[in-house]
């Protein structure tokens, strides 16, 4: 299975001690992270969906991206570039 890279990474700040960056580039790794988030609003629902998807073939890992960047505002680990 190809991992369906995106085309610019996705910047979040990981759960755990401190607040660490990890950019997020491909289908994959979106979905490991959203397994890990406490907080489970409909835009986590919407991405982990489109994650699934994606790894069938259906969703192309630009529209994963998108989603998993709505998902990731409304949970609060996105990390906007200044």
């Amino acid at each position: 299975m190809p991992l369906g890279y995106f085309h610019s990474p996705v910047p979040i700040r990981t759960i755990g001690p401190g607040d660490i960056r990890c950019d997020i580039n491909h289908i994959q790794a979106a979905r490991e992270q959203l397994l890990q988030w406490p907080n489970r609003g409909p835009k986590w629902y919407l991405a982990a969906d489109a994650c699934l998807a994606a790894i069938d073939g259906k969703v192309p890992p630009d529209e994963v991206r998108k989603v998993f960047v709505e998902a990731a505002m409304e949970a609060g680990f996105l990390l906007l570039e200044s």
